[in-house]
């Protein structure tokens, strides 16, 4: 079975998915891109002259079981253990409905969130730890980063790094498919990680088991600065969380943040 886990970024989903892999039946990826491939063939098919000779209705079901193919092949070697997959994109809840009618079944999706002043904080704090790597835009980009409300609009801004996937997920459920979602929120994540992951592990029909937080490994980061520029998915140990985007962000961010999605921020997103 293939599961998804999309969610926003700098909201514990590298940390959260270490944890969840440790279930034997479980194999979690890092931040994959099988979502375009699939996308991607899902896009061009109907512009190929040969697939247009032979009647483009008539090929449906065969690109369709091609698509599915193409997952389930990706995994095989997870699969014929018969172990599940959580495959980890952000591009995932913009295409439910082409999982969906390509696995023929619901989906499952798994969706970490935080408060959207943390997670800008968090960016920001990267951003002056690695000066020398952190990527700063070009042209209009690098102009309307010249400011730490400026990086926070990017960053938030429906094509930025952190406000497309809200953007996805927030349609996801305006399209109906919150049944399919389970929203993990990073300061319950951080006060409870075994009953966190207790209940994803049901979330996933998987069998119960506890995780073991002193044994949290994942898969090689070190290439993530040659990436992105930062090093997004290197994980810590556990503490006490507490909201540090006072350190961070001034007043006016943070007010703007709050003003902006204030129907996110006062859903509880704090």
């Amino acid at each position: 079975m293939i599961h998804f886990l999309s969610g926003l970024p700098r909201s514990g989903s590298t940390l959260f998915c270490n944890l969840l892999n440790q279930h034997p039946e479980l194999h979690v990826t890092a931040t994959n891109d099988l979502a375009e491939l699939v996308v991607q063939a899902r896009n061009n098919w109907s512009s190929y002259d040969g697939f247009r000779g032979q009647g483009l209705a008539s090929l449906r079901p065969r690109i369709r079981t091609a698509l599915a193919g193409l997952m389930r092949g990706f995994y095989s070697q997870e699969l014929s253990q018969g172990k599940s997959v959580l495959d980890k994109c952000r591009t995932w809840p913009a295409y439910i409905e082409l999982i969906e009618d390509v696995l023929e079944r619901p989906i499952r999706m798994v969706c970490p969130t935080r408060d959207l002043k943390d997670i800008v904080a968090s960016f920001e704090r990267l951003r002056r730890k690695h000066p020398l790597t952190a990527i700063h835009g070009l042209g209009a980009d690098y102009f309307a980063q010249q400011t730490v409300l400026g990086r926070a609009q990017h960053l938030l801004s429906p094509q930025g790094v952190v406000g497309l996937p809200l953007v996805r997920l927030m349609d996801a459920i305006d399209r109906g498919y919150q049944d399919r979602m389970f929203f993990v929120n990073y300061k319950e994540l951080m006060g409870d990680p075994v009953g966190v992951c207790a209940t994803a592990f049901a979330f996933l029909g998987l069998k119960p088991m506890e995780v073991d937080l002193n044994n949290i490994t994942g898969p090689d980061t070190s290439r993530d600065i040659d990436v992105w520029g930062l090093p997004l998915h290197t994980t810590r140990p556990f503490e006490t969380v507490v909201s540090h985007w006072q350190e961070v962000l001034p007043d006016h961010v943070a007010q703007w943040i709050d003003t902006e999605f204030a129907c996110i921020t006062g859903a509880g997103s704090k």
